[in-house]
């Protein structure tokens, strides 16, 4: 299993930032990897920015989406591997009282973000929506101890 920090990549090839004002952004599909946001999932498997630690480790700022004039946080959700692609993951955005919602948090053909309400079967990974992946950030062994 990954560490969970790192980039987040969209199966499109966007990548997951922050915008001026510290909310989840994504980048266009052109942009380069170093110019999107390092993030991690905290202990609880939050959405944070990348402290440089791991799991249980840390006290990271949780980032938020905001959807349709409202703030959700993101929750991570390790979906399983791709032989050729790795580990996929699906973000899950969630009210302030944490109660898991079922939605994945996806992007659209021009780059905006959508909602969906179930993953795709294997059949419909051909449109990927709501399938991210991380591009882990190397660790040391003191960082994860």
């Amino acid at each position: 299993m990954p560490s969970l920090a790192g980039h987040y990549r969209h199966a499109a090839g966007h990548y997951l930032t922050l915008n001026s004002n510290g909310l989840l952004a994504v980048s266009s599909q052109d942009a380069p990897k170093d110019e999107a946001k390092t993030l991690r999932a905290q202990k609880e498997f939050w959405l944070s920015e990348d402290d440089g630690l791991v799991g249980k480790h840390g006290d990271p700022r949780q980032i938020r989406v905001e959807l349709e004039g409202k703030e959700y946080r993101v929750w991570v959700e390790p979906r399983g591997n791709h032989k050729e692609k790795g580990y996929q993951f699906g973000l899950i955005p969630c009210k302030e009282d944490g109660n898991y919602s079922n939605l994945f948090l996806g992007l659209d053909p021009s780059g905006k973000f959508v909602v969906k309400d179930d993953w795709p079967t294997e059949e419909a990974k051909k449109d990927p929506e709501v399938i991210w992946y991380v591009e882990e950030t190397p660790r040391k062994a003191s960082q994860e101890a």
